[in-house]
């Protein structure tokens, strides 16, 4: 398998000239372990309250109605927090801190490793899955 190169160029003045770039092929990863939480080697930031963001939508009956498209910590892509929120102990826009995602399965690929795909639909504006990168 060959890398592909990007194009580098060195700029000075009118003087324009290609640096050659050397990348080397990562192998691909033989097996996979799935991590069910993240473990942390340091102590952990703690936000003070202050840094909660509040959401102040108006609660509805229907608890998957609240904090919708219109929600401030929805429009900066920010999940509500339980107690900081309208709707006090649900809403919509908890989707990550309850599991939500779509079906997903890992596939191996041979020369790639391993592969992350759909395994049913994904409709429009569905959570796909957090990256934690």
């Amino acid at each position: 398998m060959r890398q592909l190169k990007l194009d580098a160029f060195l700029v000075h003045g009118n003087d324009i000239r290609q640096v050659p770039v050397h990348r080397e092929n990562n192998p691909a990863f033989a097996e996979y372990e799935e991590a069910s939480q993240n473990v942390y080697v340091s102590r952990a930031r703690k936000d003070p309250l202050d840094d909660t963001p509040y959401c102040r939508c108006e609660a509805r009956a229907d608890w998957r109605l609240t904090c919708g498209a219109d929600c401030d910590n929805r429009a900066t892509q920010t999940e509500c927090v339980q107690g900081y929120c309208a709707s006090r102990t649900k809403c919509g826009n908890q989707r990550i801190q309850d599991g939500v995602h779509a079906d997903l399965i890992l596939v191996k690929n041979t020369g790639k490793g391993v592969s992350l795909v759909a395994d049913a639909p994904i409709n429009e504006d569905d959570l796909v899955i957090q990256y934690v990168g």
